[in-house]
């Protein structure tokens, strides 16, 4: 009789996991597409003034990921430990770390944005851009930069409610921020005509709204605490930070590695970067499920660590894993099945349709593989394993992509490109699903101490 008993509780765990799981994804599903849209809405709107003005605009970008990546980072940190407190009933310590990651991030984004405003002139001068360009960013810039400044608060306090199992306000305030962008940008841009300046005012605008009232909801929930003892709280700000430093590194590699690799398929000519940047753009959205649980699985981990439920976390991950490669699976032969139809609505020109023809008869089929390892990353971090995650990531780009891809130019050019980037993202799937298994064994060795003292 305990043998049933026990197989049906486990099901019964599971069945909750995954509910849980849904319950907190779907928001984030709307929220990854908003953060999307929101460049892609002011470049829409930016493109109508001419072409000097989005690329004046294009020129923020690598500095935006500099910011983007420090409030990620952070963001991961943040979420690791608060959902791990709350999980082990630390309410006080989840309240200090909530505070001093809002200090912090601030802090940090300040002293960057400063970095970028007075090292302007060498910065630019790192692109070879017309005059014209440099005085319409000299207009655009401080504006720009303190709507970073902005955004980059409603990314830390949405990391708040998300480690605090809350995701569906996080996401509906990406949501809101990207429709009030909507309505603000021609009226900015074109009614007010303000111009570039216009577009970050409309973003500012949108980014303190949002932020104002996330901020709000969370002092309501008593998710802050206003009296940190510094002697107290440096425990908490050095375990921030020694999770923050390797995660805000492993977002910064991926854009470097698209840097690469766009200059190496530059190499075959404009059909071959057309083809690619349209490539790149369809991998993007086949990925939205995949990015949303990267954001909604690390609070449930990190709950369920901090409640010493490490059959929880196996489950949850074993769940998802299995939901995405079988996701991915549907996606790819469906893009297989339809390839014939979206080439000709992604492009016109019939050298890039053929390419893309080529790229999604299976190509995508490799993207499950690739969110498995996604979701490691993330899990790790999670579970207070960042090197593991950092690792991971430095592996699937340095020892797999980059190298891969490089060989299949030099084989194959384009098409020989493609068949290494699936060889290199299944390789991928495979050591990351390897090296969870190590990440959860070392969190396993670590709590056993804990566990016998209790």
């Amino acid at each position: 009789m305990m043998r049933p008993m026990n197989f049906l509780s486990i099901k019964l765990a599971s069945c909750s996991i995954t509910r849980e799981l849904a319950q907190k994804t779907l928001p984030m599903i709307g929220g990854v597409l908003s953060i999307m849209s929101f460049q892609l809405i002011d470049s829409a709107f930016i493109s109508m003034l001419g072409v000097t003005p989005l690329a004046a605009q294009g020129v923020t970008i690598p500095f935006a990921m500099v910011i983007i990546g420090i409030q990620v980072g952070l963001g991961i940190a943040c979420t690791a430990l608060i959902s791990r407190y709350r999980g082990a009933k630390q309410d006080q310590q989840a309240r200090e770390t909530a505070s001093i990651t809002i200090l912090l991030g601030l802090a940090s984004v300040t002293v960057i944005c400063n970095l970028l405003w007075w090292g302007r002139a060498p910065l630019l001068g790192l692109f070879t851009i017309s005059d014209t360009i440099i005085v319409m960013v000299e207009g655009y810039w401080p504006i720009w930069l303190v709507s970073s400044w902005v955004g980059a608060a409603l990314y830390f306090v949405s990391s708040v409610f998300r480690a605090n199992g809350n995701t569906k306000l996080p996401g509906l305030a990406l949501i809101f921020s990207s429709l009030i962008n909507i309505v603000l940008d021609p009226i900015f841009i074109f009614t007010l005509d303000m111009g570039l300046e216009g577009a970050a005012i409309a973003s500012l605008l949108a980014y303190i709204i949002c932020t104002a009232w996330l901020f709000y909801r969370a002092r309501a929930e008593n998710w802050f605490s206003f009296s940190l003892n510094l002697k107290k709280s440096r425990s908490s700000l050095v375990d921030l930070i020694k999770i923050m430093l390797p995660a805000t590194i492993n977002q910064l590699l991926p854009p470097l590695v698209a840097i690469l690799t766009t200059m190496l398929i530059a190499n075959f000519g404009t059909t071959a970067v057309a083809s690619w940047t349209l490539i790149t753009r369809f991998e993007l959205l086949s990925l939205v499920v995949i990015l949303a649980l990267t954001m909604s699985m690390p609070p449930m981990v990190g709950r369920f660590l901090g409640e010493g439920k490490l059959e929880s976390i196996d489950r949850l991950v074993k769940t998802a894993v299995v939901f995405v490669l079988a996701l991915q699976v549907v996606l790819a032969f469906t893009a297989l099945l339809f390839s014939s139809y979206l080439s000709p609505i992604m492009s016109n020109d019939l050298q890039v349709q053929e390419s893309l023809m080529y790229f999604l008869s299976f190509v995508p089929f490799c993207y499950g593989p690739l969110g498995v390892c996604m979701l490691i990353v993330s899990v790790s971090n999670a579970l207070g394993q960042p090197k593991i995650a950092l690792w991971l990531s430095m592996c699937r780009l340095f020892a797999f992509y980059l190298p891969a891809i490089w060989i299949g130019a030099e084989l194959a050019q384009l098409e020989g490109v493609y068949i290494s980037i699936f060889i290199a993202n299944t390789s991928t799937g495979v050591v990351a699903w390897l090296l969870y298994k190590k990440c959860m064994a070392k969190v396993s060795l670590s709590l056993e101490p804990l566990t016998s003292n209790g």
